[in-house]
């Protein structure tokens, strides 16, 4: 299982790494990438203003508070997934003649931007940082 999980992270990888070489210029892909995160943050609106709320009421030291600030490193990785798949899927309607763009899967996108390892030790970081100084 994990063999194959590992499989399709490459082959979602490459479709990163094609989208990236992807010459995409104009006012086109930056109302793409404006649109997208703002799409994202309208998704993940209800859960921050719960997340703000539980974290207003619990003190840091708390066993909930340390749960509450897991569940929401983890939101954190779903939405950095969930802005860079937008933003494929809306180039994918601003370009509809590009044949690389119609390439791209937007869940693959998704998946290796959820797990891209640079966003994890960030994530494990704070979390380490806020759990031994509280």
């Amino acid at each position: 299982m994990l063999k194959r999980i590992k499989e399709y992270y490459k082959q979602c990888k490459v479709q990163l790494i094609r989208f990236n070489r992807l010459s995409i210029k104009g006012s086109n892909y930056i109302k793409s990438f404006i649109f997208s995160i703002l799409l994202t943050i309208i998704i993940f609106s209800p859960f921050m203003i719960i997340a703000y709320n539980v974290f207003s009421l619990y003190d840091p030291s708390t066993t909930t508070f340390k749960i509450m600030l897991f569940i929401s490193m983890i939101v954190v990785l779903l939405f950095n997934g969930l802005a860079s798949s937008l933003n494929v899927v809306l180039l994918k309607n601003y370009y509809p003649d590009n044949e690389d763009l119609k390439i791209i899967d937007s869940k693959d996108i998704f998946f290796v931007e959820l797990l891209n390892p640079y966003m994890i030790i960030i994530t494990v970081a704070i979390m380490v940082v806020i759990f031994v100084t509280t």
